[in-house]
């Protein structure tokens, strides 16, 4: 079954991104990869998450959701989250994947 995105509601939130940057290694090559247009905010929720960590816990070998190359890690997976929620729903998945971060 192949799903598809209504063009008019997802480009609200997000833009399309060309799958064949990426190396999937022949996976998913009919995913419709998106981002959401709001990526500063979930960059900005990553860092607040970096620095209250540091400041409550003590110091971060890694960064955490934020990618220059492929993307804020919340802005990619959660491409069709509403605008207001994106900082928060970044800040959460940061906190919680900044103890399991290995650099990968």
């Amino acid at each position: 079954m192949d799903f598809q995105h209504s063009s008019t509601s997802d480009d609200l939130t997000s833009y399309p991104l060309d799958l064949s940057q990426y190396d999937t290694h022949g996976l998913c090559t009919k995913y419709s990869l998106r981002k959401h247009k709001y990526e500063s905010e979930a960059n900005a929720g990553c860092q607040e998450a970096r620095q209250d960590w540091i400041q409550n816990v003590g110091p971060v070998n890694q960064f955490g959701g934020c990618n220059p190359l492929n993307g804020n890690f919340t802005a990619v997976v959660l491409p069709l989250c509403k605008p207001e929620r994106l900082k928060l729903l970044a800040y959460i998945l940061d906190c919680w994947c900044i103890p399991y971060s290995n650099g990968v």
